[in-house]
Order: C-alpha cells, then sequence, then structure tokens
C-alpha cells in the first residue's frame, strides 16, 4: 500500500517522496480512499501548500497583502468582511479573520446562501482566503515556536468523504514522530484543539467541530510534533466537552508514513527547492 507524492520546480528535476499507507483498519479503508480518488483525478487542488520550509516565500507582508486581496474581492461583491488583516494583528484579531470565512463559507457539503449565490469569482477568493488563513496560522505559530516543523498539505479537488467509524477515535494521537501521515481536516470550522489553543472566543458553538470524516486529503510534518496540551483537561470541561469522550477527536488520526530514501535534512531541503506539489500516484 504505498504512494507517491512529487514536488516539481521548473528549473529542477522532480523530487518524489515514498509513503506506506499503515496495515491499519482506517488506514486500509484511508489508502482505498485515496486510490478511488487519484485513479480519477492525481494533481492536487491546492499545490503551494507548504509550510514553515527554508525559501518560504510567504513573509507576513505577503500573507497580509492576499488576505486584504481576498477580502476586497468579497466585499467588492458584498461588504460582509468588516476588518482588513495588518501586520503584527493580535491572535484576537487574526481568530476574528478566520470566523468570517466559517460564517460565508459553511459546511463543505451544504454551504451558505452568500457562498451559493456568490459568483465563482467571489467563491474562489473566500477559498483561496481559508488557505490563507492556515498559511498565516501556520506562519504566526512558526514565530511562537522557533522550531516548528515544516509541514506538507495535500489537498484533492471534489473529494468524498465517509463518516469516521467509532473505533477510530481511539488512534488520535498529539505527538507524532517525523514523517507520520495524517487525515487533514476536511471540515468547515475549527476542532476542538485549535480553539484551545488560539483562545478562540469568537468561534460559533457549532462551528467548534471535532474531525467526523475520512477523505484521501492529508498531511506531514517532516519533523517530530507534539501539540501542546496542558490545561486542555480543564479548558474542557469548563467549556461544556468531556475530556473522556474520545469522540472530540483530539489530535490527528495517522494513516501512513514516509519512507525515507534521503536523511529527513535531504528531504527537506530538496522538497523546500520545490515549492510545489505536483502528481500524487498510487501502487496498483
Amino acid at each position: 500500500m504505498q504512494f507517491f507524492v512529487d514536488f516539481e520546480n521548473p528549473s529542477l528535476d522532480t523530487y518524489t517522496l515514498e509513503f506506506a499507507a499503515r496495515n491499519t483498519p482506517h488506514g486500509r479503508r484511508w489508502y482505498q480512499c485515496l486510490t478511488d480518488h487519484v485513479q480519477k483525478n492525481n494533481k492536487c487542488y491546492e499545490p503551494s501548500r507548504l509550510y514553515n520550509f527554508p525559501k518560504d516565500p510567504w513573509d507576513e507582508h505577503a500573507l497580509v497583502k492576499e488576505l486584504n486581496r481576498c477580502i476586497e474581492i468579497v466585499n467588492a461583491y458584498q461588504p460582509v468582511i468588516q476588518q482588513y488583516a495588518e501586520v503584527g494583528m493580535s491572535q484576537e484579531h487574526f481568530n476574528d479573520l478566520h470566523h468570517y470565512f466559517e460564517l460565508l463559507r459553511g459546511e463543505f457539503s451544504v454551504g451558505t446562501d452568500f457562498y451559493n449565490q456568490a459568483p465563482v469569482s467571489v467563491q474562489n477568493a473566500l477559498n483561496d482566503y481559508n488557505v490563507c488563513i492556515h498559511r498565516t496560522e501556520s506562519f504566526y505559530m512558526g514565530q511562537k515556536y522557533q522550531s516548528r516543523a515544516p509541514r506538507v498539505v495535500c489537498t484533492l479537488n471534489n473529494i468524498e468523504r465517509q463518516p469516521l467509524h467509532p473505533e477510530d477515535y481511539d488512534y488520535f494521537v498529539t505527538k507524532l514522530p517525523a514523517g507520520t501521515v495524517f487525515v487533514n481536516y476536511c471540515q468547515v470550522g475549527k476542532p476542538i484543539l485549535d480553539v484551545f489553543r488560539d483562545g478562540d472566543e469568537v468561534i460559533f458553538d457549532e462551528t467548534i467541530r471535532p474531525l467526523r470524516y475520512l477523505s484521501p486529503d492529508f498531511a506531514f510534518y517532516l519533523a517530530d510534533t507534539e501539540e501542546e496540551i496542558d490545561g486542555l483537561t480543564e479548558w474542557m470541561i469548563s467549556n461544556g466537552f468531556d475530556p473522556l469522550d474520545k469522540t472530540n477527536a483530539i489530535g490527528v488520526l495517522p494513516v501512513a508514513d514516509v519512507i525515507w530514501n534521503d536523511s529527513r535534512e535531504e528531504t527537506i531541503d530538496k522538497i523546500s527547492q520545490r515549492q510545489r506539489i505536483g502528481n500524487i500516484n498510487v501502487q496498483l
């Protein structure tokens, strides 16, 4: 159960990273989901979602400019976003910007009246806005934690989601060895751990959404990572969440692992020179 991700730069040869899906019930289901999708379309939907790599072209000024570009397109259609991004903005300000996406986009399978009735150019701007929100979040986390690991997020177009099984929640983790592939968050909203980490007090209760679906989208870090969960139990209790309820989906769900044909340092360096995801292929 192997698959491959190509990283591209027009000036260089393609670098291919190899993976093995885990031989677990959810790992096998996820790999089948990925296989079914890439046989129809093996192109990455958002090919530039690489974070915290050396030579990353996205500094804070570029991120703020991109966020405001998206906001201006949306507001030219309807003036619905009342704030703009700014360099050095607070976490509260950033949480407000994230909240606008949740309000305007709605769940992917349903959408809001605003999103469903908007022109394609506005829908695209709102989707770009969401990608940039995540990129900006990763940038700020990298500033806060200087050793923040390089991360790759692979999303696919028109994905099919299937509900997680109850037993899948036994496998969520907050500590990941380098190269661990996990299911990407494929919903609109925020998982509980992100709300806790961000100190987000503007998010609506109904948009705090633990992961409920398995999809072919995936992500991985190229260094060991561990989420900060000190105080999480107390925060969950005070906010009405049962810390013993595994369906709260604290952390991420691992489904595969990098096969290290090069050292971690070489792998990071080669990908940092090719800041674009190309084809995703599976071994049939």
